[in-house]
């Protein structure tokens, strides 16, 4: 009898233990959540154009890039972007900005959340309410690298960019980043829209001849 009554609580602690380590998992993927999206949040007006409606594939493109980011800083391991990227088709400008983006986003990642140590695995956008609910699965929980920041991203080989405005998103971006301008400042100096200026940066439109001796003249 003595030897199941102690079975038994084995048993339970082993239950016990388990269900408290599915739900620190649990608290440790909300945090890494997020961290994640406000991680993301300040280049996310940069690739989302909501003018028609919820632009799930402009926020699924940052986070991926955030993701790539994260996981660089966690583990420290060469990654290509192009192994990220795989059904995109990017011209060297746009390999060359999304790089930057994703060194940018290695350091803001280890100021700002050097105590989250988990990689992420996947994550899920969900619509909800007019907003996006951002879930991630986790992976492993990493040690801190033995040299902080230190990461590697290889070179991508040249792909064939869509020629849908030929030279004018890429052109744009870099021109605007380069001065220091987000799209909000961009818009504003020029009286146009945000929506407007994504539009362009996107090659979903093209400014008219006004606008671009606008553009000229600031940029």
């Amino acid at each position: 009898m003595g030897k199941k009554n102690k079975a038994a609580k084995r048993l339970a602690r082993y239950r016990a233990e388990a269900r408290q380590e599915a739900l620190d998992r649990e608290i440790i993927s909300k945090q890494t959540a997020e961290a994640l999206y406000k991680l993301c949040l300040p280049i996310l007006p940069e690739y989302i154009d909501d003018s028609q409606e919820c632009d799930l594939v402009g926020r699924e493109i940052v986070f991926k890039m955030g993701i790539t980011a994260w996981n660089l800083a966690v583990t420290g391991r060469q990654l290509r972007i192009d192994s990220v990227f795989q059904q995109a088709r990017l011209s060297p400008d746009e390999q060359r900005m999304i790089r930057q983006e994703i060194i940018e986003l290695v350091d803001r990642k280890n100021r700002q959340y050097p105590e989250l140590r988990f990689t992420i695995e996947d994550f899920q956008l969900v619509p909800e309410a007019g907003s996006v609910n951002l879930t991630v699965r986790l992976g492993q929980e990493m040690p801190p690298p033995a040299v902080p920041g230190m990461f590697l991203l290889t070179s991508e080989p040249e792909i064939v960019s869509p020629a849908s405005t030929p030279g004018i998103p890429e052109t744009l971006r870099s021109r605007r980043k380069a001065k220091g301008l987000s799209q909000i400042k961009l818009a504003e100096v020029l009286g146009v829209s945000v929506k407007k200026i994504s539009a362009w940066e996107h090659g979903k439109s093209v400014p008219t001849a006004e606008e671009q001796k606008k553009l000229d003249a600031f940029i």
